[in-house]
């Protein structure tokens, strides 16, 4: 799977998708960040998602479909079309956020909300206000 530079360490990725780096599905509700890939079955292809919630064993995702519509799934956790954010999509920040250099953090990058103005310190937080809209 593809790594995400400025989204993780190679450690944390690696804590992430397991000791061999191949698995992306969730075994365990502990394990779940809140930004994670979905793949949909109708457009074929993968999208960045945000945790709604996680009951008795079951995940509900929000994302944005390549027409821009919001989309909910629901799905079990070992379902294979889940995945670790950057297993699958290419780790850039969301529509309308751009990364630029850290301020307080030398030689790391933040990422700005064009529009709001606001900062976020790593692209999954930057995921997840973008998705909580």
């Amino acid at each position: 799977p593809a790594r995400c530079l400025w989204a993780a360490t190679s450690e944390q990725i690696s804590e992430m998708l397991g000791a061999s780096g191949a698995s992306t599905s969730f075994d365990d509700a502990a394990e779940i960040p809140a930004i994670v890939e979905v793949f949909s079955n109708t457009a074929r292809a993968w999208y960045v998602a945000l945790v709604l919630r996680v009951d008795d064993g079951m995940i509900t995702v929000r994302f944005f479909d390549g027409d821009g519509a919001r989309r909910e799934k629901a799905s079990f956790l070992e379902d294979p079309r889940l995945g670790v954010f950057g297993s699958h999509t290419d780790c850039a920040p969301p529509p309308g956020f751009v990364a630029v250099p850290s301020s307080s953090r030398p030689g790391e990058h933040s990422f700005l909300d064009v529009v709001a103005q606001q900062k976020y310190k790593t692209v999954e937080l930057a995921w997840q206000a973008y998705l909580e809209q």
